[in-house]
């Protein structure tokens, strides 16, 4: 029933209160209008998901809200038409990473830690449900912008919320100058956010430069998040930005972009509270600091000798790390790595899923962007690409694959280039069938 119809019989009987017909024609309205047709329903939960992807960037518990509505509405939406949720091979190896970690924990050390924690994988649905509704290049395309968008928000939030909360450990006494509060107050969720933020706005520019049309606004962004992204003064972060960003630009920036952006990132090296933040990356492996090193010298390989089938998720503690090295930083309950804290978990079979999965959505990204429909399109592919590959290369001396934020922005990125490598296999497929002539 359309909304004009259904007000004229409000208003008609208006007089004579029929609680059961009212009743019912809310119960139509609200599932043929508030849900919409088939269609509707689908975009709708594109819509949120659009959300979820802009709101990613940094709010999680509002994107994951939006995430689980489009779920609901795709579910409603496949339901009634009949439709398949695609469910791309790299949800495929999530599920079995999360089976593999569940065996891991429920024969583990400290299950009562382990299990209630492994409701957190669930997230990883996002992969499925982007790789559903990111069907076409146009979607695709928004939902990036809605990403990079969202990254925006995140690097204003930090121009204002970093420097007062720096101001306020500056004048608790906690640190000798400003400067050493603002680097305490700097956020590794943050800063791996905001570089992938600066990698997916760069080939945004490249994008909109292929396309020969205005890069105001991505250049915009990119600035943004470049400033942001030094502020967060996270080392791992801002070598892995360089490192992808600068391999990205020399795919398609002209000789006098990349030159500006190796002059802007020389100025900022040179800075000396950036300088001394990487000059001090040499105490990160020095013997005595209870750090990285120690860790991944002492205390994994003996974890791993002892439990070469994983002593289950998140089931390492201080206590033990410190019976094996009581140097070991205080309240540390991870390694600092992603690759060795899957295999501590999860055992040498766990770790086989977990690196068969993220070699295929690197795959999926290189995919897509050789089979991309236009040049403009390979661009933004290549940028997820690389995106994908700085959170795995930070992941290497950081333990980001259990960050609840940083596993919102890997399903995504997953989703879309799967989403889109499937498109274009398709394709393929098509074509190949009905050969021209």
């Amino acid at each position: 029933m359309s909304a004009s119809v259904f007000a004229m019989n409000c208003e008609a009987n208006s007089s004579v209160p029929d609680t059961a017909g009212t009743f019912r024609r809310l119960s139509r309205l609200f599932s043929r209008g508030y849900l919409g047709s088939a269609g509707t329903c689908e975009y709708a939960a594109y819509i949120a998901l659009a959300a979820s992807a802009f709101l990613a960037s940094f709010s999680m518990p509002a994107a994951r809200a939006a995430a689980a509505i489009s779920l609901v509405l795709l579910v409603v939406h496949s339901a009634r038409t009949g439709s398949r949720i695609a469910f791309p091979a790299t949800a495929i190896l999530a599920t079995v990473f999360a089976l593999f970690a569940l065996f891991a924990t429920c024969h583990g050390m400290h299950p009562e830690i382990g299990l209630p924690r492994m409701w957190k994988l669930v997230w990883w649905f996002i992969v499925p449900l982007s790789a559903t509704l990111a069907g076409s290049a146009r979607r695709r395309d928004v939902l990036i912008k809605c990403m990079v968008a969202g990254m925006l928000v995140l690097a204003l939030r930090q121009f204002t919320a970093q420097p007062w909360t720096a101001t306020r450990i500056y004048q608790s006494g906690a640190t000798d100058s400003f400067i050493g509060a603002l680097v305490c107050s700097g956020s590794m969720t943050d800063g791996q956010r905001l570089m992938v933020g600066v990698i997916i706005a760069l080939a945004w520019v490249l994008q909109r430069k292929q396309e020969d049309r205005s890069a105001s606004f991505p250049v915009i962004v990119l600035g943004a998040c470049l400033v942001a992204l030094v502020l967060s003064f996270k080392r791992g972060s801002w070598i892995c930005a360089v490192l992808c960003g600068g391999l990205l630009a020399t795919r398609g920036m002209s000789i006098r972009g990349f030159l500006l952006l190796l002059l802007a990132g020389t100025v900022v090296l040179c800075l000396p509270p950036v300088l001394d933040r990487i000059l001090a990356l040499q105490g990160e492996f020095q013997e005595g600091n209870g750090g990285r090193f120690l860790m991944w010298r002492d205390i994994a390989p003996v974890i791993i000798r002892d439990h070469p089938w994983g002593i289950g998720w998140r089931g390492l503690t201080n206590e033990w790390m410190r019976q094996i090295a009581p140097a070991v930083e205080m309240n540390q309950t991870h390694l600092h790595s992603n690759i060795l804290q899957v295999i501590v978990e999860t055992g040498w079979a766990g770790f086989a899923v977990y690196a068969a999965w993220m070699m295929k959505a690197l795959l999926d990204a290189l995919g897509l962007r050789s089979a991309a429909g236009s040049a403009g399109e390979a661009k933004l592919a290549l940028g997820l690409f690389f995106a994908l590959l700085a959170l795995m290369l930070n992941g290497i001396v950081e333990y980001n694959f259990a960050d609840a934020e940083i596993v919102l922005l890997y399903a995504f990125l997953m989703g879309l280039t799967a989403a889109g490598f499937r498109e274009y296999s398709a394709r393929r497929k098509l074509s190949g069938l009905c050969p021209q002539g």
